[in-house]
């Protein structure tokens, strides 16, 4: 007796995309066959949902539920139509004024859920997506947000894991 899963989650950086954002045709062949079969799709990844919508443009798939920003936001997609379902939102003011004490000149980026990201400068092209908007620090603290992304690129990935179990992270 052979079962076919109901639900196929899938992530998207290193699954169905390449580190250049290629998605080969046989990945795409054996989502859309899984679909066909009956699965339901879910797109799971750490992008925000611009880059979930991308990823399911990609794909071929025109609706859909999808999780997105790590779990903190899940909604639904139709064509150009998104409905935010649900998100986890937390509140990051103290831990990011912890971190750029002792990184000063590291980028901030809080995400718009839909839209993009507040950012406290630009980040390199194509390493965020959606729509950027600068603000100052305290903008972009002043309420709760779903995701936050420090980035100092003077600081090794290494670097920056000591200093986050440094100061209790």
């Amino acid at each position: 007796m052979s079962t076919f899963p109901r639900v196929l989650a899938l992530d998207v950086d290193g699954t169905l995309v390449n580190a250049k954002n290629e998605m080969s045709d046989a990945v795409r062949k054996a989502v859309m066959s899984a679909k066909e079969a009956g699965a339901e799709i879910v797109i799971s990844t750490g992008r925000s949902m611009p880059g979930v919508i991308d990823a399911a443009k990609n794909l071929g798939l025109e609706s859909g539920i999808a999780v997105a920003s790590n779990g903190a936001v899940v909604f639904e997609f139709d064509g150009e139509e998104s409905t935010v379902l649900q998100t986890m939102t937390f509140d990051a003011h103290e831990v990011v004024h912890r971190l750029l004490e002792r990184m000063p000149d590291a980028m901030v980026a809080v995400e718009e859920v839909g839209l993009g990201f507040r950012i406290n400068q630009n980040f390199p092209k194509g390493e965020i997506n959606g729509n950027m908007t600068v603000q100052t620090l305290e903008e972009l603290m002043a309420e709760p947000v779903t995701r936050v992304i420090v980035r100092s690129p003077e600081h090794s990935a290494e670097e920056f894991a000591a200093l986050v179990q440094d100061i209790g992270l």
